[in-house]
């Protein structure tokens, strides 16, 4: 009896050493497993920090330029996402080589967002973009002028121009009262006018007997 609960003692140590060690084992093997994740995760994300690293030294360079106000320098240190400093570096390089339309068209591009990104340099940016507008303004107004009598210009050309295709057809029903005119019959040697409650009635007196009439301005019957 003594020497079987010895051997049953002997045999319960040896399974406890052996569990202890497999314990240990488990251990050491789950920590080699948390080692080599990490280890890979860092070895992948190398490349990701490295850029992370030039982008911000990037920045970094930028923004000191910019508020050295060294413009083409900073150009070059411009990011993609600092969409305000970009547009303001292009502006005060338009600006620079006297182009303030397009310092302004630069500045527009900034949008509310940007301007809430870019606290530092948002009342920089605003008080740049009032002053050349404010200088800009005479400019603007020639321009919208300009743009008027250009616009008034091709109008004349194109009325001219349909004029002088007129000139040798017939008249014809569905014409303007313009149009008439311009045709080969020309201007009427009178015109007698009825006015009711349904419109403006006219005709047109040619001589050999020729008539035009029109309802409101447009052809509708030729007597010839």
């Amino acid at each position: 009896m003594f020497r079987f609960n010895k051997t049953k003692e002997s045999e319960e140590s040896s399974t406890n050493i052996i569990k202890s060690k497999t314990s240990k084992m488990d251990y050491l093997l789950n920590i080699l497993l948390i080692v080599g994740v990490v280890y890979i995760i860092g070895i992948l994300s190398y490349p990701n920090i490295e850029n992370y690293i030039e982008q911000r030294n990037r920045y970094e360079k930028g923004l000191q330029l910019v508020k050295e106000q060294k413009w083409d320098e900073a150009d070059k240190y411009m990011l993609i996402g600092e969409t305000a400093l970009a547009y303001y570096v292009d502006a005060k390089i338009s600006y620079a080589k006297k182009d303030v339309k397009e310092a302004i068209k630069s500045l527009d591009n900034i949008s509310d967002r940007d301007y809430k990104n870019n606290e530092y340099f948002r009342n920089d940016i605003i008080g740049f973009k009032e002053k050349i507008e404010k200088e800009y303004e005479p400019y603007r107004k020639m321009e919208e002028n300009m743009e008027s009598y250009n616009k008034a210009m091709e109008k004349h050309r194109e009325e001219d121009m349909k004029r002088w295709e007129l000139r040798d057809k017939e008249p014809a029903i569905g014409m303007t009262a313009s149009e008439a005119r311009s045709s080969k019959w020309g201007s009427p040697k009178d015109i007698n006018r009825t006015t009711t409650a349904y419109g403006v009635h006219e005709q047109w007196c040619y001589s050999g007997n020729k008539y035009i009439y029109l309802e409101d301005g447009i052809v509708t019957s030729i007597q010839d």
